[in-house]
């Protein structure tokens, strides 16, 4: 599930209330016919929230409400970063909150997907060893120098933290290497090279150079 929704760590819970409550409605045209003028005394107490569930059963202002006289649905906490899945089967609830290990990632994953893209474009098979060289903004390989390879950040040290995306990257696209230079310089093109362009997230320009590695790469 991480994976596919491009989250570090999924946590399941099974107390649901932790991120949901849930909201009772009553059903008037239904209830009334059974309780008469009972049926305000149940409507003013669920307005105040004065309802329990008991083994199943709702109970309101001493009634226990039968199947169709009320329904129940669940609603996030936190509705900017939380959502009901549909049936009420669950609540999704994200963490919105990120530190710079967190952008870091987000960012090596972007340039691997703008990679990906550039290898299918240039017709390379899905085996291909490639040379690559990036043209990224230096801002943004500061950042990328501060990425702990996915870790808890008392678990990565920070020797080991420079050139660890690099190798990632070379790991997760078949690069025999990664050379990094400045977006516009000149010297990115690799003879008989493949470039395509792309942007990471918020717009920032990243050039893309890559051929097959059928031979000893371009000294970086």
């Amino acid at each position: 599930i991480a994976d596919e929704v491009n989250v570090r760590e999924v946590v399941l819970l099974e107390d649901v209330g932790s991120a949901a409550s849930s909201t009772l409605s009553v059903v008037p045209a239904v209830l009334g016919p059974r309780l008469g003028p009972r049926t305000q005394d149940v409507i003013a107490a669920v307005r105040r929230g004065e309802w329990a569930e008991r083994d199943g059963r709702i109970e309101v202002a001493g009634e226990l409400l039968r199947p169709g006289e009320y329904s129940l649905r669940l609603r996030a906490l936190d509705e900017e970063s939380g959502r009901v899945l549909p049936g009420g089967a669950g609540v999704v609830s994200l963490e919105l909150r990120t530190t710079r290990e967190l952008e870091a990632e987000g960012t090596l994953r972007d340039l691997v997907r703008l990679v990906q893209e550039a290898r299918k474009r240039a017709g390379f098979h899905v085996s291909d060893r490639i040379e690559l060289r990036v043209g990224i903004d230096p801002a943004d390989v500061s950042l990328l120098e501060s990425w702990d390879g996915g870790q808890d950040g008392a678990d990565a040290g920070q020797g080991d933290r420079p050139g660890m995306w690099r190798r990632a990257l070379a790991a997760e696209t078949l690069a025999s290497g990664v050379e990094v230079r400045a977006a516009g310089d000149g010297a990115l093109q690799l003879p008989e090279g493949h470039m395509s362009q792309g942007e990471l997230h918020g717009g920032r320009l990243v050039v893309v150079w890559l051929r097959r590695h059928e031979h000893e790469p371009t000294p970086l």
